[in-house]
């Protein structure tokens, strides 16, 4: 990396590279070169994410270490889950059940056969208008109670799809490719909902923002020595 003297410090929250001997200027994939001159240049990553969960939960699991590289999509930390679980598979089996439904139509068929008889009976003077009317409101309110069994049963499953979302909800994953920064949490602790648990960055590529003077940048060109 040229003859260069190199002094790494932490400045706030970012690295500090100083050249006692040049600058390491890198554009564009260009083989570093070396100024004459000394100069403070500060490097800091070109993607920076602090990872939080939306809801509040216990720490069951930490997947993954400081240092360690993370593909987009991974999961770092789990929260407990279980009660969200259950919930889960009571509101899956109730979304499955066509009980309610079946029940529903089994009761408009009825409602409809008794109308047909009363009708019939009617007919032949063997039934009032008042029985004709009620069997035609109960035939009425079984229609109706078979649209609410239908709508209760979509309900039921976005409910289930609600439910789901909830249980991924526990789980922290790495929006994108990169490496852990810092892991702020343990096992067995709590964190609440929106406070930073992970950090992950991207260091490929390395942001370096070196100051050069106005007479110098004039003269740079991309992939260019400088």
């Amino acid at each position: 990396m040229a003859d260069s003297s190199l002094c790494w410090a932490r400045a706030r929250g970012k690295e500090r590279v100083l050249f006692w001997a040049g600058v390491l200027l890198v554009v564009a994939g260009a083989r570093p070169v070396c100024l004459a001159d000394s100069v403070e240049a500060i490097t800091k990553p070109s993607g920076d994410a602090a990872l939080s969960f939306v809801r509040a939960g216990r720490v069951t699991q930490v997947l993954v270490k400081p240092g360690e590289a993370v593909g987009a999509g991974q999961v770092l930390v789990q929260l407990d889950d279980r009660a969200e679980r259950a919930h889960l598979a009571q509101l899956k089996a109730q979304s499955e059940s066509t009980h309610k439904l079946e029940m529903a139509r089994a009761e408009l068929i009825r409602k409809k056969e008794d109308l047909k008889r009363i009708e019939a009976a009617a007919k032949d003077n063997a039934a009032s208008d008042l029985e004709v009317i009620y069997a035609r409101v109960d035939l009425t309110i079984a229609e109706l109670s078979l649209a609410l069994a239908e709508f209760e049963h979509g309900q039921d499953k976005l409910k289930w799809e609600e439910a789901e979302i909830l249980v991924g909800q526990m789980q922290l994953a790495s929006l994108g490719d990169g490496i852990v920064e810092k892991i702020l949490p343990e096992p067995g602790e709590s964190v609440d909902e929106l406070e930073a648990v992970v950090r992950v960055v991207v260091i490929d590529p390395l942001w370096i923002d070196v100051p050069v003077p106005l007479w110098r940048a004039r003269g740079l060109r991309l992939s260019g020595v400088a």
